[in-house]
């Protein structure tokens, strides 16, 4: 991701504050110092890392695919004081074996569509290998994702129904029909 799309989503007034009361809340749950959590994709900023550090994480593990933004996200961690808490692990999430299961997976890859970051495979993964209570919705922020969506005219839509109803008449008809 380009510089402008990481701080775009740490600067986000209506994403990062929600994120910040759900893992808040949730590690609010138990005595301080005593969860762990997995953020999958940290990012070179590691906000969900650190939002999970200052809000009372035992350990925080933060996976990041990309070097430069891992290296960028230990020395955010390092410049924000907790070093001793948060690690980040470069690789995949589902390439990388963690020193313990978590109790909470924070993560932003979600793109424009549910499923567009590789979601379903990384989330699977983390529910076999890397949570303690993979079917608890509270070891999952978010917990759910959904992608919506509404049709809309367009010409060119219109065109291409024309031409498959064209094709599925013909073949119906028992005549072949070469696009």
């Amino acid at each position: 991701f380009p510089e402008e799309a990481y701080a775009s989503m740490r600067d986000d007034e209506s994403r990062t504050p929600l994120y910040a009361r759900a893992i808040a809340a949730r590690l609010g749950e138990a005595p301080r110092g005593t969860l762990s959590v997995l953020d999958i994709g940290t990012g070179p900023h590691a906000v969900l890392a650190l939002l999970a550090a200052e809000a009372g994480a035992r350990k925080v593990y933060a996976v990041e695919v990309n070097s430069d933004a891992a290296a960028r996200a230990r020395a955010a961690v390092r410049a924000a004081g907790w070093a001793e808490v948060v690690e980040v692990i470069e690789g995949f999430s589902t390439e990388v074996t963690l020193p313990e299961k978590v109790d909470l997976v924070v993560s932003e890859i979600v793109g424009s569509v549910a499923s567009e970051e590789g979601l379903y495979a990384t989330a699977a993964d983390a529910h076999a290998r890397h949570v303690l209570r993979p079917t608890s919705a509270d070891s999952w922020i978010p917990h759910t994702v959904e992608t919506w969506s509404a049709p809309l005219p367009c010409t060119c839509m219109l065109r291409v129904r024309v031409r498959v109803r064209t094709c599925i008449s013909a073949w119906a008809d028992g005549n072949a029909l070469v696009m």
